[in-house]
This record gives C-alpha cells, structure tokens and sequence, in this order.
C-alpha cells in the first residue's frame, strides 16, 4: 500500500489585494501600449497589487483564515505551518513566524520554502512526506504568497505587465480510514539550474547587501529583474514529460486524471502543453486573465476558484505542475 496517502485537502482559501491594475492602467504608468501583447499571448488582463503597508504575512493570515474556515478546523489543531513565498516579510525570522503569531497556531511548528514560483508545489510534496514519516502529524496548513509589487521598478515592462500580488491556502489532513488512497500518488522534480543568474531579486543579502551604492548603482538589483533570457521551450518541453513521469509512477494514464493545475505563468504555454498531451483544455483552468501572475500562490488560487467553479469529488485525481526561477520545477499527483 501507498505510504504517502490517507492526507486530503480539506479546506482551501484566498486572498486578493483591492488594488486593481488593468493592462490600461499599466499603459499609463510605462506610456506605450501593451495590452494587446500581454492579452494575447501571456493571457492577463488585469492584476491586483498590495497596500504600500500590506505584508506577506497579512495575506497570508488572510488566505488561511479562509482556508480553517472552509475546513473547520481551528488554528490550535494544525501541526505543521508551511508558507512558500520568495518574497517574505524579512530575510530572518521566517515569514511563518509572524504567520503563526497571528493565527494562533500554537501548537504548529513553522518554516519558510522558497523555491520561487515552484514553491508550492514543492511544499505540497513536502506535506505528504510529513504525512507519510511522522505519525503524530494530523493537520498540515500550507500557504502560497506572492507578494512582488513591492519589488517592482515600473518603468521595468518585462517585469509589471505580469507580476502580481496574493496568497493562497490548503489545509491538508491525515484521513483516518485507510480503505481508500487519498493524498500524493507520485511526484517528479526537474532543475536547470544554469538559469540561477537569469530571473530573481539579487541584491540585499549576503552576496549584495542592501547599501547606498546597490540603490543607487543603476542595475536596480533590488528590484525583480530578467538577466538572461529563458528557453520558451522549457515548460513546454519539460510540464508533458514529469506528467507522464508521474503517471507512470502512480500506473495511471491520462484517462484517470481529472483536472490539471499550472503554474500562471503563460496561457499560450498551458494550451501547448494541452495540446501535447492530447488534453482538452476543460481539463485545466486558467485564471492569470483576472488575477495576473502570482507566483508561488499562482497554484492554489487557481485549485481554489476551481473547486468553489465546478467542485472537486472524492478520489478525483488532480495534477500540479509548477515552475520557479532558479530554475526548478515540480509536478505533484494527487488524489483527492
């Protein structure tokens, strides 16, 4: 028997910021006309952005009130406290720290992963290996938060035609009865990590620390930059092959799966992959029109908006497949 299942996800959450930016709104700020080309071919039209004064933390809490809510579960009952974010409220403590604090989850131990955009997917494996090696562990609250507008250089197009800001959160528990499989079937991993100087936030730690000559040096290394360029071929050519991985793994075939989520990253991306695994695009969700790119918690808004669309049912089997810069990536199989 599968030693990784018996943990499901029982409670999802959301939170996005009020602050709407629509790609007009951006045609303002840079002076030239960019909606077309981000419409069509990145698929966002709009995106939301954080207060000047609104923190990882505070929507993370946000997102995870929601999800103990929709699980009914009561903060002093979560064991562990997992937030994949790569822009934390500081470089030390953890982000999950002030999290915890504020959720009253003080029975939890907590920790930071970052990962990039990846993050998500990676804390979700994360969980399940927890599950799976830890048998005192019962109730997991894993948390997405993107909170990059604070990094942004407006002036930058490559950059604030696509980021975005929100968080998103799954509250995930051991399942008592062992009848039926649920949780993680298989999971992959794949790195190209000659992209780790390519895409990031590179000053203010320890190889830039934040100083008078980084701020005001010109290169903006304190703000979201693309160094290099990336393969356009890299999701499309790696997302099909790690599905297909996991498939194998979990003896499934693409019949069995019900819903695929990925990273936000590229609508054109996702309809690609589609197409190479002879998927219809029903089978997937796209929310990158309405919510922008979110990152790390790009992946469990998208579960969100899909469950609450069209629900998710019991023993449902749901692919995530994630990206981040550095690069890395990871695709998860679940049963719900």
């Amino acid at each position: 028997m599968n030693t990784l299942s018996y943990a499901r996800i029982v409670g999802t959450g959301i939170y996005v910021p009020s602050r709407l930016l629509t790609n007009f709104d951006i045609e303002k700020i840079l002076g030239e006309p960019i909606d077309d080309f981000v419409s069509n071919n990145i698929g966002i039209k709009q995106r939301y952005i954080s207060r000047e004064d609104e923190t990882t933390a505070e929507m993370s809490v946000a997102a995870a009130k929601m999800a103990l809510n929709d699980a009914g579960i009561k903060p002093e009952e979560v064991d562990m406290l997992i937030l994949a974010t790569d822009t934390p409220d500081y470089l030390s403590p953890a982000t999950t720290a002030t999290i915890h604090y504020e959720l009253g989850t003080k029975n939890a131990g907590f920790f930071d992963l970052n990962s990039a955009c990846a993050g998500f997917v990676m804390a979700l494996d994360v969980c399940f290996n927890f599950f799976a090696g830890d048998p005192n562990i019962n109730v997991i609250l894993v948390i997405g938060t993107y909170n990059m507008s604070k990094f942004i250089d407006w002036k930058d197009k490559k950059t604030c035609t696509i980021f975005a800001d929100g968080s998103g959160a799954f509250v995930i528990q051991r399942q008592k009865s062992s009848n039926k499989i649920h949780g993680k079937l298989a999971s992959r991993y794949y790195s190209s990590s000659e992209y780790h100087d390519a895409l990031g936030i590179y000053a203010g730690a320890s190889k830039y620390p934040c100083s008078k000559d980084i701020l005001e040096d010109g290169q903006n290394l304190h703000k979201v930059k693309f160094l290099k360029k990336f393969s356009p071929q890299l999701n499309i050519e790696n997302w099909p092959r790690l599905i297909n991985q996991c498939l194998k793994d979990a003896k499934l075939t693409k019949l069995d799966i019900k819903h695929y989520i990925f990273t936000q990253i590229n609508i054109n991306a996702t309809r690609e992959v589609m197409r190479i695994l002879d998927e219809p695009m029903e089978k997937t969700i796209t929310i990158m029109e309405e919510y922008g790119y979110t990152g790390s918690a790009c992946i469990p808004m998208a579960f969100h908006v899909y469950k609450k669309k069209y629900g998710i049912k019991e023993g449902e089997n749901i692919v995530f497949c994630a990206s981040g810069g550095g690069m890395s990536m990871c695709t998860l199989l679940y049963r719900h």
